[in-house]
């Protein structure tokens, strides 16, 4: 059911049609003319009066259930009592894409910078209009210009929620720390460490290059990636395992069977709560983050309560929330809003050192080899 966006809109646009068909009758060049005026400036003040009313009718929301939990969704719904919400909880953007291109109606859809991709050539994502967002320019300048957020000059999605993906190590084993991703391939270790994976073959392809002193591993020559493709299988043996989730990894860490892996401060924050022994690093050689947020689809039907959650996502209320919840957020001035164990891990600043996670140019290969590399 298509939901109009206020009544009042509606009314206009239906009474300058009638009035445009009456004037156009007369048939003279001068009416058409100022047929084609009106018509313009009519559709210029229908565009500013749908930006500036009060947002009405159903937003339709797919994304991953830490955007459509209560905390975030009630405080938007008493700001506007007069929209709907209806979310669908997805995993990723190809399963958002999926639903949307089978005719699935949504006005915002999740995606990250290493994912939007798959949206934007589907043609389903349209340009965000940063002037209509009044938190945009409160967001992290280095990741909100990020490529895959930014995409042939255009900004395609609001990013809201960051993670740096990092080496985690049991203290009782390593007193004096973890500064490398070297140290997973050191053989003194072997079968005690982990790769993670999480069902993404990306992690331990980039976390590997950077060992070996690859600035950039999401733009990789196929000569670089060909030479990090063989050293992980070469030492395939050297880990106990690939852990495909941080419940997995938790048991692992638990268990002691492992005590030292790669992973973000959300598998951290687990492990912590758990009471376990354990520390976070940015390893020497380089690290990188994953950065997400919320994208305006091409069908939206109601761009105006779009654009609204999409300010109240970004703004100090929403933000603090998630840095709460143990994210690197990009509001900047939320951060002082968070509490003071999680602040420093969810300061932006702490992520200008970070390479933005990418879809690789050659998807299928990486996939490849992560695929020879956990097969052993």
């Amino acid at each position: 059911m298509r939901m109009r966006r206020s009544g009042k809109m509606v009314y206009v646009i239906g009474a300058f049609t009638a009035c445009a068909i009456a004037i156009s009758a007369c048939g003279s060049t001068g009416n058409q003319e100022a047929v084609s005026n009106k018509q313009a400036e009519a559709a210029s003040n229908n565009k500013a009066e749908a930006q500036e009313s009060k947002p009405t009718g159903t937003l339709r929301i797919l994304a991953e259930s830490e955007v459509l939990e209560p905390a975030i969704l009630k405080p938007f719904e008493k700001l506007y009592p007069g929209v709907h919400i209806e979310s669908e909880e997805v995993e990723g953007s190809s399963e958002a894409a999926a639903k949307l291109s089978a005719g699935f109606q949504g006005d915002i859809v999740e995606t990250c910078a290493d994912e939007s991709n798959v949206l934007i050539k589907r043609g389903l994502l349209q340009p965000i209009e940063a002037a209509r967002l009044t938190h945009w320019g409160e967001l992290s300048p280095h990741l909100r210009s990020a490529e895959g957020v930014v995409v042939a000059g255009k900004e395609m999605f609001v990013p809201g929620q960051a993670g740096p993906m990092g080496l985690i190590y049991n203290t009782n084993y390593f007193p004096h720390g973890v500064e490398t991703i070297k140290e997973l391939f050191n053989p003194a270790l072997k079968g005690k460490v982990a790769l993670d994976v999480g069902g993404d073959d990306k992690s331990m392809i980039a976390m590997t290059a950077f060992s070996l002193g690859v600035e950039d591993p999401f733009h990789m020559s196929e000569a670089e990636l060909t030479k990090v493709g063989n050293y992980l299988i070469a030492h395939a043996g050297q880990f106990r395992t690939f852990p495909n989730s941080d419940a997995n990894l938790l048991n692992l860490i638990k268990s002691k069977e492992v005590i030292l892996t790669d992973d973000d401060l959300g598998a951290l924050n687990e492990m912590l709560e758990a009471g376990l022994p354990v520390k976070w690093v940015a390893p020497k050689e380089g690290y990188y983050s994953w950065t997400c947020g919320l994208a305006l689809t091409k069908s939206s039907q109601n761009v105006n309560a779009a654009y609204a959650f999409l300010d109240y996502y970004i703004s100090k209320q929403a933000q603090t929330v998630f840095g709460n919840e143990g994210y690197t957020i990009l509001n900047q001035n939320a951060v002082a809003e968070v509490k003071p164990k999680f602040r420093k891990t969810a300061d932006p600043a702490s992520l200008e050192g970070a390479t933005v996670e990418q879809a690789p140019a050659n998807p299928k290969r990486w996939y490849e080899i992560y695929q020879q590399v956990v097969a052993g």
